[in-house]
């Protein structure tokens, strides 16, 4: 999506300016694909897989209208992870450093020596993290619209996914993952709510909450 049609969808936000022929926004609740105006903004969690269809080519097509989106997803993915830490604002789903810590285990066993890619939106958790060292890059985004779709096509550019218990990292990993990609996904999803978001292909480690 190019900038100006995020500022566009900024201003008919502030005016309150809804499902009309010019914008719309479409969530889980009134969700019809065919229901489309000349801008289309979606929004909401998106946590069931009959939204979330790999195979659905409208998305793929919808997200390589950006450049760096198309770019990410043709481009050649050497053997790196992408981990995402999403902590601010999130209450009691803030997932355990173990279960970061058992993801890059797993992959450094089946690997050796692979690049790990964080992403996160708390920095100050940065240098209490074990894995540190293991870190090639840290992507701290801004909250701005641009940076959110600047960062989700860096995550793309990684072959396998540490996700988090978060629609972001899911997506990525669902649109960015190519044949030998490996994925894992926190079991359960979120604390006390029966979430299955798994693949088939795909790898769950147990997790538990941060307190």
């Amino acid at each position: 999506m190019k900038p100006y049609i995020l500022k566009i969808i900024e201003i008919f936000q502030r005016l309150n300016l809804k499902n009309n022929i010019f914008y719309q926004e479409i969530s889980e609740k009134n969700y019809d694909t065919k229901k489309r105006s000349m801008i289309t903004f979606d929004k909401g969690h998106w946590q069931d897989s009959k939204y979330l269809d790999k195979d659905d080519k409208s998305l793929f097509n919808k997200l390589s209208q950006n450049i760096n989106i198309k770019k990410s997803l043709e481009s050649y993915k050497n053997e790196s992870v992408m981990i995402h830490m999403r902590r601010k604002r999130y209450e009691n789903k803030v997932l355990s450093i173990e279960y970061y810590l058992n993801a890059i285990n797993m992959l450094e066993e089946v690997y050796g020596d692979i690049e790990f890619n964080l992403f996160t939106d708390d920095k100050d958790i940065i240098e209490e993290l074990p894995f540190k060292e293991k870190l090639k890059s840290i992507n701290v985004p801004s909250n701005g619209s641009y940076d959110t779709i600047k960062t989700f096509a860096e995550m793309l550019n990684n072959k396998h996914f540490i996700i988090a218990n978060s629609t972001f990292s899911y997506m990525a990993a669902l649109i960015g993952s190519v044949e030998g990609s490996k994925v894992i996904m926190p079991k359960p999803w979120l604390n006390n709510l029966n979430i299955n978001l798994k693949l088939d292909e795909w790898i769950e480690i147990d997790c538990q909450f941060e307190l």
